[in-house]
């Protein structure tokens, strides 16, 4: 116990229900122990979970797009100009982009546990 930083003991008695309840809600939070779950709802009061495994796609498409476009504005700078096609692929690509932080923003869901 010398090496806790935290030393000060709470014990709660719960029904069955309310045991289930904070197992279960503590495993939606994705934390370590029931114990952090009971301390961040004492700090905050309430915990969210935030769920990224919609967009981990969409993340991996983004950073195809980015690539995309990076590989052509070193080819504008190499030659010194870019080429019309270029510009509206660039332009495409960024349209892309852009539609697809949209698409990742509205995915990311906060969920009050």
């Amino acid at each position: 116990m010398a090496n806790r930083s935290r030393k000060i003991s709470v014990n709660v008695y719960l029904n069955e229900d309310e045991y289930d309840l904070l197992v279960r809600k503590t495993e939606l939070a994705g934390l370590k122990s029931r114990s952090e779950y009971i301390r961040k709802m004492i700090l905050t009061g309430i915990v969210y979970s935030i769920d990224y495994s919609e967009i981990h796609h969409d993340n991996w498409l983004l950073s195809n797009l980015t690539n995309n476009l990076n590989q052509i504005a070193h080819q504008a700078n190499a030659a010194g100009y870019a080429s019309s096609s270029d510009l509206k692929e660039a332009k495409r690509i960024l349209e892309e982009v852009w539609q697809l932080q949209k698409s990742i923003l509205s995915k990311l869901q906060f969920k009050s546990l």
